[in-house]
């Protein structure tokens, strides 16, 4: 009797570890998800989203804002590499890169991104480099 109660003690110990050790995680995938949208939008903005469209669209850009555009555009793509870089440390779930990926590549692929990645492609590392063009060719 001692014995089952013994296991029966031990069994609720570990479903309360495991299920605080869910919820923490589960709360640290959903802050980082947040830190992450905020990231974007910081440097998406409302008042980015005619280029943006246009740039999406691989129509041309006003010769007047492509300076800006692509200062915005470099920072997008800054913020990928730190994305894949995470994702390549196992630090952001395959869940949630699966999630972001199909969009990344809709970017890359871009006629615009392509021209601003290969103006600065010496600023990124060697790793990130070669995802990029093997994921425009996909």
């Amino acid at each position: 009797m001692d014995q089952l109660l013994t296991a029966i003690g031990l069994t609720g110990v570990f479903a309360g570890v495991w299920m605080t050790y869910w919820s923490y995680l589960s709360a640290k995938r959903l802050e980082f998800f947040q830190i992450y949208i905020d990231k974007f939008n910081n440097i998406i903005t409302p008042e980015d989203m005619q280029w943006w469209s246009q740039a999406m669209n691989n129509d041309p850009l006003l010769s007047e804002q492509i300076s800006q555009c692509e200062i915005k555009m470099l920072r997008y793509l800054n913020l990928v590499w730190e994305e894949h870089f995470l994702y390549s440390e196992r630090m952001i779930s395959k869940k949630l890169w699966s999630l972001w990926e199909p969009n990344i590549f809709f970017v890359i692929k871009t006629d615009f991104c392509r021209q601003v990645f290969d103006k600065y492609e010496t600023s990124f590392g060697p790793n990130f480099r070669e995802w990029i063009k093997e994921s425009r060719d996909k």
